[in-house]
């Protein structure tokens, strides 16, 4: 019997949104106070080789980098002798980018949610990037969803991301159930569908297409749009 339904964050309940530019953009005034001149495609190269390591420590050893290690990389990159102060001044204008900005709900989330709450217990599997749980959590209050949600896991807090079986454990834990009583949801087969399997959950894969996916990662069922996930529960 299910009991729990956790859902990852991107492009599952909020819509995906790349802040490359904008923060690109804030990079170039910070070190321009700094009497620091950089072109675009320089600052651009620097950010993407942060994002690629950060990347590979995803992939490789589902492991989080924090903000502070990716801005450091990038002024390494750049070969600039920076300092905390520069390191804080560049962390608050990439999170930033996030609040002046921030990404779209995706449809049908709303209804969704108010549908599941009382009947079963909630919660967010997320990794994240720059942006950090604390602010996606200020989002989702000023939405008027986060008191939906029993437990919130962002890889920024607990430094370890999907597959990890350590986030999906701890979701677990604060929701008060096994894993045969939860279902995960989410758009990613490596992540999430694999990390929820991984432990015994049941998974959703949320598909644009709606095909079902051939290869090492299987779903239990597969959605188009999140409303659907109702009629999923109602037939377990």
């Amino acid at each position: 019997m299910i009991k729990a339904v956790t859902f990852d964050l991107w492009n599952t309940l909020m819509e995906n949104k790349d802040f490359t530019e904008p923060r690109i953009n804030s990079l170039k005034r910070d070190l321009e106070v700094e009497s620091l001149f950089f072109t675009d495609s320089e600052l651009l190269r620097a950010y993407n080789s942060a994002s690629d390591h950060y990347r590979r420590e995803w992939e490789q050893n589902h492991s989080h980098l924090n903000v502070e290690r990716r801005v450091e990389h990038i002024l390494k990159e750049l070969r600039i002798p920076f300092t905390a102060d520069l390191i804080r001044s560049v962390i608050d204008s990439f999170m930033n980018a996030y609040v002046v900005d921030p990404p779209a709900l995706k449809g049908g989330v709303e209804e969704t949610l108010e549908a599941l709450n009382g009947e079963y217990r909630m919660g967010i599997i997320s990794d994240t990037g720059v942006t950090p749980g604390s602010i996606i959590c200020e989002h989702l209050e000023g939405h008027e969803l986060l008191h939906y949600f029993t437990s919130t896991v962002f890889s920024d807090e607990v430094g370890y991301c999907k597959p990890d079986p350590k986030v999906f454990e701890k979701a677990l834990n604060e929701l008060k159930v096994r894993s045969e009583e939860a279902i995960h949801v989410g758009d990613l087969l490596r992540t999430d569908v694999a990390g929820a399997k991984g432990i015994g959950m049941k998974a959703v894969w949320v598909s644009d297409t709606g095909d079902y996916p051939h290869g090492e990662y299987s779903p239990d069922f597969v959605i188009k749009r999140l409303p659907e996930l109702l009629d999923v529960i109602e037939k377990m």
